[in-house]
């Protein structure tokens, strides 16, 4: 009898598969050869997540593990034909593949494992691809108009619509040069975080005056003269633009103080975004609480269609005021400790 795969303690690689039968050299103390094991019963195999929604042109990973491990080479990941992009990489160890994923046309797609390549279906989710956003969100506003109401696009500013980074990078350097610290001169974009000691901590930084740092830095943030350092994201003034001539109302919800009303219109317009209602935030309050009732108050005399944020907290209370569906979660950067997404949110890489 052939002995189960499962009781082998370690099985290296290169497999000569047949069925449920496979080949490979063996180790077991100091003990080595070649065998042919069969399965007793087909491995068991999972998929994270178990369904998975991808925009067309959007990116995905989907994890496929497989009981028992050593049995991950048997297992052949297949789909329609139209979505695996750029290869697998596996764990072997874990027993588990990282299938990457691109969405294609819309519609609703199989992804399967099978015991080897051609062999029978041992387990498989449903990856549904939706239209891209502009083109989603197209169909909102057009949705809302035909109804008689009036559609309303929500935005964030800091880090939805702009990359903060570089006003970060931009005081972190002029301090550097009034100072003379040269490690603060030419820090790299990818090392700033959304809090200065964070951004230190990453620059592995030893000098003792981190706290004045924070304090030339913090000063400076929010006082309307550093906005212009900041980069618009790819694509956003594209969609904001679109959805203004759409018939679309464009509102920018931002916590910047009130104070900033003129300074944040003026880098708004400066980058080519269209006339909206500016709402600043006019009293100390949590912001995510804030955000919620002006979204609430709005969603009161107009039909919102999107809504875009990059902080969890922020989003989370959003979505429960929002229409399902209608709340985004841009992947930029988020405080420490920010909660997971509430249920139907979903989470933009980029506004392409």
């Amino acid at each position: 009898m052939l002995p189960d795969v499962a009781s082998v303690p370690a099985i290296k690689a290169k497999y000569a598969l047949s069925a449920k039968k496979f080949t490979g050299s063996f180790s077991i103390g100091d003990k080595t050869g070649e065998a042919t094991y069969r399965l007793a019963d087909d491995p068991a195999v999972t998929f994270d997540p178990p369904s998975l929604i991808l925009r067309s042109g959007q990116r995905g990973t989907v994890k496929v593990s497989v009981t028992p491990p050593e049995t991950l080479d048997m297992v052949w990941v297949t789909d329609d034909g139209f979505m695996i992009n750029g290869g697998v990489k596996k764990n072997r160890r874990e027993g588990a593949k990282l299938i990457r994923l691109e969405g294609q046309a819309p519609g609703e797609f199989k992804l399967v494992a099978l015991l080897s390549q051609g062999g029978h279906e041992l387990s498989g989710i449903t990856v549904t691809v939706v239209p891209d956003l502009e083109t989603d969100l197209m169909a909102r506003i057009q949705q809302a108009k035909a109804s008689g109401k009036t559609p309303s696009v929500v935005f964030d500013i800091d880090d939805t619509l702009f990359d903060s980074r570089a006003r970060s990078q931009g005081l972190l350097h002029m301090y550097g040069e009034a100072n003379g610290v040269d490690a603060l001169k030419s820090i790299p974009l990818e090392k700033i975080r959304n809090d200065v000691f964070r951004t230190l901590n990453a620059l592995r930084y030893t000098g003792t005056d981190k706290g004045a740092i924070k304090s030339f830095h913090d000063a400076r943030w929010t006082d309307g003269e550093h906005y212009h350092l900041d980069a618009a994201y790819p694509g956003a003034l594209k969609v904001a633009k679109d959805a203004a001539n759409a018939g679309a109302q464009i509102v920018y919800l931002s916590e910047r103080p009130s104070d900033q009303q003129g300074a944040t219109q003026q880098q708004l317009w400066a980058n080519g975004f269209p006339a909206g209602n500016l709402i600043l935030m006019e009293r100390s309050m949590s912001i995510s609480r804030w955000k919620a009732e002006k979204l609430e108050a709005l969603a009161a005399e107009s039909t919102v269609v999107g809504v875009f944020d990059n902080e969890p907290r922020a989003v989370n209370a959003l979505a429960k005021v929002a229409p399902t569906g209608t709340v985004f979660r841009m992947d930029t950067t988020m405080k420490p400790q920010s909660p997971d997404l509430a249920d139907g949110v979903e989470t933009l890489r980029s506004f392409h």
